[in-house]
């Protein structure tokens, strides 16, 4: 998103380049699914549509795309210590503690968001590659109860690990303390707690190469 904000701020505040910005817009939401972002990207893409376009809506647009970047989180030491209740038996807490010995990808998602639902069969494949190795898998969902969230597992992907439900969505306090501003939004944490990766290294392609990594390093101690 800091490269978004680098187009626009630095080459959109000419109107000639308004659909380049589009473009790299509608590239960046592909896999995201979000609140501030997604309004950004359909806020342009409308904008796009008017002939005139001006100078000080583009550095607007800039400074949103700037605000709504998430920090990184990977330069701390520390997962931030958080407790959710286990979706598939609620006298089950999973917590940072309880996680801890083991690597940990925690993914952020949502059964109506569909880069979410993309990304299910890849996790599927590379948990069933590593779960007996020390990897483990807590999703936490956005959606409104557990009942949509277990008629899915029912219906499309069994999702065989933990989950929990996140209540308020982004306004809850693991939404804050993980900086999720759109979904789907995965945090690698080794058995140490520590935030070793985050999103793009962990979707697709990248997954399995990342995970392996770090399930490899746990192996050899």
């Amino acid at each position: 998103r800091m490269h978004l904000a680098y187009i626009i701020a630095f080459r959109g505040l000419q109107d000639n380049h308004v659909s380049s910005i589009c473009r790299n817009v509608e590239h960046a939401r592909v896999r995201s699914c979000g609140h501030p972002f997604d309004r950004l990207c359909i806020s342009l893409r409308t904008m796009h549509t008017h002939s005139t376009l001006t100078r000080p809506y583009l550095l607007v647009i800039s400074a949103l795309a700037v605000l709504f970047t998430a920090p990184s989180l990977t330069a701390q030491t520390a997962a931030p210590p958080f407790t959710v209740v286990s979706l598939d038996d609620s006298t089950k807490l999973i917590s940072t503690e309880s996680l801890r010995g083991k690597v940990v990808l925690i993914d952020f998602w949502a059964t109506w968001c569909p880069p979410c639902v993309e990304e299910i069969p890849e996790l599927t494949r590379v948990y069933g590659l590593y779960k007996d190795r020390g990897f483990e898998i807590l999703s936490l969902s956005f959606d409104k109860t557990a009942g949509h969230v277990r008629r899915f597992r029912s219906k499309h992907f069994a999702m065989p690990w933990l989950h929990a439900i996140v209540e308020r969505g982004f306004g809850d306090y693991i939404s804050e303390l993980f900086h999720v501003l759109n979904i789907p939004r995965q945090i690698l944490i080794d058995p140490d707690g520590r935030i070793v990766a985050e999103d793009e290294a962990l979707r697709g392609a990248q997954l399995e190469g990342t995970v392996s990594r770090f399930v490899d390093a746990l192996q050899t101690h």
